[in-house]
């Protein structure tokens, strides 16, 4: 029931419960209007027995539909999942910030032996840079503030942001950073893999591959 049929229901309810009388007096004297009283005995007492009554009783929920959030969220899905795929192919670079281009350009060929393609870098490009070559793909060095903190970040680059490169061979790596006293750490999971950081702190993995599979060892700790 409704809350307005339900107020209906005790005004009925009131009236059918009360007595009126009319009191018409024949003795009145000429001229007087007989007087109209509306007697409801008990009928107050009812009335607030019936709302006690009735405000113990626990109200009545409509059956809940399925969450609008989650039809949306299903809905969505769904239409996903009914699109193409993106046909990615591979990185073709990553932005590394630097506080002195030259220098570290200097560690990236000199130390990390990779190729300067600065060469290729729009002219256009309001701040300094540079390219360097990363076996099918570049690095872009690019001299602008650094957002995060260089120092106190993690001891081990691999619990810290990072990029990982793959090599056939770690060992001339490893002599061109112990020729240059650049520390470095093995991965801890015993895969042949080493980690170190530029002039700037930035993380850098160097992972060996397979050169003949080619294939890429997964995990780390």
């Amino acid at each position: 029931m409704s809350l307005c049929n339900y107020v209906i229901a005790l005004a009925v309810s009131a009236v059918l419960d009360g007595i009126v009388a009319f009191r018409c007096d024949d003795h009145l004297p000429p001229g007087s209007v007989p007087s109209i009283a509306f007697h409801q005995p008990m009928t107050a007492m009812h009335t607030r027995a019936r709302l006690q009554r009735n405000s113990k009783r626990p109200l009545r929920r409509l059956a809940s539909s399925p969450s609008t959030s989650v039809t949306r969220e299903q809905d969505a899905r769904a239409a996903a999942e009914s699109r193409p795929a993106v046909p990615y192919a591979e990185i073709q670079h990553a932005g590394v910030l630097c506080s002195d281009t030259p220098a570290a350009l200097e560690f990236y060929t000199r130390v990390l032996g990779m190729a300067n393609e600065t060469h290729l870098r729009p002219t256009t490009l309001p701040y300094p840079g540079a390219f360097v070559r990363v076996g099918s793909n570049q690095i872009h060095l690019m001299e602008l503030p650094n957002p995060d903190p260089t120092e106190g970040r993690p001891d081990y680059p691999a619990r810290d942001r990072h990029i990982a490169i793959s090599v056939y061979d770690l060992m001339p790596l490893k002599e061109r950073l112990d020729e240059h006293d650049v520390k470095y750490r093995m991965s801890s999971s015993g895969r042949p893999a080493l980690f170190t950081r530029d002039l700037d702190g930035n993380g850098l993995e160097f992972i060996q591959v397979d050169l003949t599979e080619r294939q890429l060892y997964s995990g780390d700790s």
